[in-house]
């Protein structure tokens, strides 16, 4: 978004291709608190944001905590430009090249499963800008890249590959097994039988995705947190037993933007909000790239009425 409000404002007209219909990113995703280690730090149209996000609750100055739909307005705000146009439920089939650079792309609609059935249409450009999730372009573009966390030894970088977390870690004397003192029972649902890495070792592990979960303790606001269809009990009992191991105010880092809602993360090893673990990259299949990802998940797991809070 902030990209295509750069270049329209110098004059340029762009695309956005989304294979979602919904548009923007962790903002309007669902996380609406901005981790941030300085205000000061803020320049330019992000700067610009945050003071558009105040300028909606009258607040003096620039605001870091906000509802996600008040994000979606202020985007849509910005994409209402001549210069840009918005393709969305639209997926990248192929690219046009001329040796290395990119002279087109190819896109066209999105079925539910993510598969390309709509009309195709040839978008030229001088300039391609990859700023999915997941460098949906980069395969397709024949760029190299990485998945998961390099080797620190590769680079000469401290911080690379595995290393045991300081934070967030379980508390000693949580039973791994499925029959509580019982190895022949087997392990809960996510324990790995594996050895762990050694420290600085690199893998292709991608980070598990994740969603918000929105509460509020409006009568008037709230709807039901209903029982999903294919819900497994036996895939939270490690939370659960986590979750008794934990002191009361341990559980939740919740955070109130406005009007009674709260954003819900997680202080614990295991997120309350947790979506589904990843350990392989969609790079380079062109359905699984296309399929709508995580961004629509908050949205699935409101408790607040209305879509984006």
């Amino acid at each position: 978004m902030i990209a295509a409000r750069s270049a329209a404002s110098q004059g340029k007209t762009v695309v956005i291709v989304e294979p979602t219909n919904h548009i923007g990113g962790l903002t309007t995703g669902g996380l609406g608190y901005t981790d941030i280690g300085k205000n000061q730090e803020l320049k330019g149209l992000a700067a610009e944001f945050y003071r558009d996000i105040g300028k909606h609750y009258g607040t003096g100055g620039g605001k870091l905590v906000f509802e996600p739909k008040v994000a979606s307005g202020i985007y849509a705000g910005y994409l209402d430009d001549s210069r840009i146009t918005v393709l969305k439920k639209t997926g990248i089939k192929k690219l046009v090249k001329s040796g290395k650079r990119i002279k087109a792309a190819v896109v066209s609609g999105l079925d539910e499963k993510g598969k390309c059935t709509g009309k195709n249409r040839k978008i030229k450009a001088k300039v391609f800008i990859d700023a999915s999730y997941e460098g949906d372009l980069l395969p397709l573009a024949g760029v190299t890249f990485t998945i998961g966390r390099e080797n620190s030894s590769k680079y000469g970088e401290k911080w690379n590959g595995f290393h045991y977390a300081r934070y967030h870690q379980f508390p000693d004397g949580i039973d791994p097994y499925v029959i509580e003192g019982d190895p022949k029972s087997g392990l809960l649902w996510g324990i790995s039988s594996s050895a762990p890495s050694q420290e600085g070792e690199g893998d292709s592990l991608v980070q598990a995705y994740n969603v918000r979960v929105c509460l509020t303790d409006s009568t008037e606001n709230k709807i039901p947190i209903t029982e999903p269809d294919n819900y497994d009990a036996t895939r939270y009992e490690l939370l659960a037993r986590l979750m008794a191991a934990q002191k009361p105010d341990a559980r939740y880092s919740m955070h109130i933007p406005t009007t009674r809602k709260a954003s819900s993360g997680s202080s614990l090893p295991i997120p309350v909000c947790r979506k589904n673990s990843r350990r392989k990259s969609p790079a380079g299949d062109i359905q699984r790239m296309n399929t709508p990802k995580t961004i629509t998940g908050p949205r699935s797991f409101m408790s607040v009425k209305g879509a984006g809070w």
